[in-house]
């Protein structure tokens, strides 16, 4: 029964909803991983970034597309965002 209840939830979810979900999402694993000093610098924190963005989006039901473009995206954002944050 409860599996029917979060099918028809997940079902019912505008499109809009699930982008603004997953958005906060993907700025929480950012704001995760940009909290170690120099973040942007280090290869095995962009690994886990990477890895996590990856797992985020197979969470919620995205196809596997060019991940590496997505991921690339993303960290140029999030690079940004922290620069002029600081400024």
């Amino acid at each position: 029964m409860a599996k029917k209840k979060t099918a028809a939830k997940k079902a019912a979810e505008k499109p809009e909803d699930k982008l603004i979900k997953l958005a906060k999402e993907v700025k929480a694993v950012v704001d995760d991983k940009a909290q170690y000093t120099p973040w942007n610098q280090r290869a095995d924190i962009k690994a886990e970034l990477k890895v996590d963005l990856i797992l985020l989006l197979v969470e919620n039901g995205y196809p596997p597309v060019d991940r590496d473009e997505v991921y690339k995206e993303i960290f140029e954002q999030a690079e940004n965002f922290k620069e002029y944050q600081a400024a």
